[in-house]
């Protein structure tokens, strides 16, 4: 399930719902017996890595109206990343990152403000240094009902997250049309309505904590990374066709699932 909104050139990450799992640091209000998070580096393939965040808990009472705040600061105190994100009751991961902070060598603290009162906080250790190779040979293969993504495995990497992007004309990201979570190394969506005529791209994420399950593991440092394919175009006959396109790399802020 895809959490975040589809934008232009949007970089993935910045929710992804799943459970929650590891030990039990801070937590209170509407919070569950166990609340946990971990900060680390998101590899876009850039010269230096973004920063990621996950947070796993169980909510005991459904998000206020406003919604639920993350907030990420630095070992100055300052907030780095601060998300809001609206949820039920029940176990549930989120992810977030931002390519255009780089993370430093130090301390983060995550804080979470619970629904029913309370805020978790947690404080965690960072080097960036500790990055998550980029999936390799990401690879889309579409009729317009059906498509199947493939990619090589990444080490280091327990889950993934496979989906497609409609793009525009110099092949930068523009609706989420579907995505999903696997420990494989592929991915099939059938019952897609993919236009003819209109460019397609996968985006595949590799995390180093399980995605898939509920709760999740959160590992003392996160990592993840992300690879797109080419561009593809859909044809009136209902296969995707590879559309020499101007391959931009999809990333630009934060994003979230």
């Amino acid at each position: 399930m895809y959490g975040g909104q589809p934008m232009k050139n949007k970089a993935l990450m910045v929710g992804l719902l799943v459970g929650l799992g590891g030990p039990s640091a801070s937590c209170g209000g509407g919070g569950g017996p166990v609340n946990d998070a971990s900060v680390g580096t998101y590899n876009y393939g850039g010269s230096t890595p973004g920063l990621a965040v996950i947070f796993s808990g169980v909510f005991n009472a459904v998000s206020s109206p406003d919604g639920q705040e993350l907030r990420v600061k630095d070992a100055q105190g300052n907030v780095v990343l601060r998300c809001r994100y609206f949820d039920q009751a029940g176990p549930l991961t989120r992810v977030h990152f931002d390519s255009r902070i780089s993370p430093q060598a130090g301390t983060y603290t995550v804080e979470v403000d619970l629904p029913g009162g309370g805020t978790f906080t947690k404080v965690v250790q960072v080097n960036p240094s500790q990055i998550l190779p980029q999936p390799g040979s990401v690879n889309l293969t579409a009729t317009q009902n059906t498509a199947t993504i493939t990619w090589n495995p990444v080490q280091g990497a327990q889950s993934y997250f496979a989906e497609i992007w409609q793009v525009d004309n110099n092949g930068n990201l523009l609706t989420f049309v579907a995505g999903q979570y696997t420990t494989g190394t592929s991915m099939q969506f059938s019952t897609l309505d993919l236009a003819p005529e209109q460019a397609y791209r996968a985006r595949v994420f590799a995390f180093n904590a399980d995605a898939t399950r509920r709760p999740t593991t959160v590992p003392a440092q996160f990592s993840i990374s992300q690879r797109l394919s080419s561009a593809f175009t859909v044809t009136s006959l209902g296969t995707l066709q590879l559309l020499d396109l101007p391959q931009g790399d999809g990333v630009d802020g934060g994003g979230q699932h």
